[in-house]
């Protein structure tokens, strides 16, 4: 382990860690600066939303937490964060790589219909306002094998691109897209955030079926609401859904 401090943020280099997440939480008694970074080539029990695991091979994706101090935000203001780091990771595949991604809702990103980076968002809130957030990223760079289930489902840079990138390079790259988008959220620049979130979320205005309370039920999905519960007409009745509550179906 080593540390590094940049211009715009200081990061914690680890060879190993159970996840970014859970070391972010363990220092935090320590008063880490604003926007400190903690990257890992390796998590031993990555997790993503609902203690769903991450799966990354050693040494060839970014996987990393962030912790911020969004004292600013008020409660029911806290997914702006979420649309912070979509737009930072959007940004930063399409300036390095020409890569168009879409915001799959509520925590991943996805090229085409393959997830090539996930989200995970943990939030402190203390009274009228939040004391911390660790905003956790695992994005897939050079993977090129993801099993059998997943083989189908995930993508990476290097397969779309056919090249291989030093993990850590990029690692300096995207945390600078996530400066300047955290900078948008300071300046509560907050209607061009959600602008350009929902003129990149998945499927949106596009009929699909989705899984809600163990049906199959065909519905369009028109927008996510300020506090993040997504929109979907169904049967012509606006209906929203906390996360878990709907579930996407894979088009045959």
């Amino acid at each position: 382990m080593f540390n590094q401090t940049l211009p715009n943020h200081k990061i914690i280099w680890l060879n190993e860690t159970e996840s970014t997440n859970l070391y972010a939480n363990s220092i935090l008694k320590d008063n880490p600066a604003d926007e400190t970074a903690i990257v890992a080539a390796f998590q031993t029990k990555g997790k993503g939303q609902h203690q769903n695991n991450w799966v990354s091979d050693a040494g060839k994706n970014i996987l990393m937490s962030r912790i911020v101090y969004p004292v600013f935000l008020k409660p029911d203001e806290i997914f702006f964060l979420n649309k912070v780091v979509t737009k930072a990771i959007l940004n930063f595949l399409q300036a390095e790589f020409s890569i168009a991604a879409k915001i799959k809702w509520p925590n991943d990103i996805y090229v085409g219909d393959k997830k090539i980076a996930g989200i995970l968002i943990e939030n402190a809130v203390m009274g009228s306002h939040i004391k911390h957030a660790i905003i956790g990223i695992g994005l897939n760079v050079n993977q090129e094998n993801f099993g059998e289930l997943l083989k189908q489902k995930c993508t990476s840079i290097k397969l779309i691109t056919n090249q291989e990138f030093v993990v850590n390079v990029m690692v300096i790259k995207l945390l600078n897209h996530l400066h300047i988008c955290y900078e948008m959220l300071i300046g509560k620049r907050f209607q061009a955030l959600t602008d350009f979130y929902m003129k990149h979320l998945y499927r949106l205005n596009e009929p699909h079926f989705f899984k809600v309370n163990f049906e199959k039920v065909g519905g369009t999905i028109v927008g996510v609401n300020h506090k993040g519960k997504l929109i979907v007409l169904i049967e012509g009745e606006f209906k929203t859904f906390m996360n878990k509550e709907i579930e996407y179906l894979i088009q045959e």
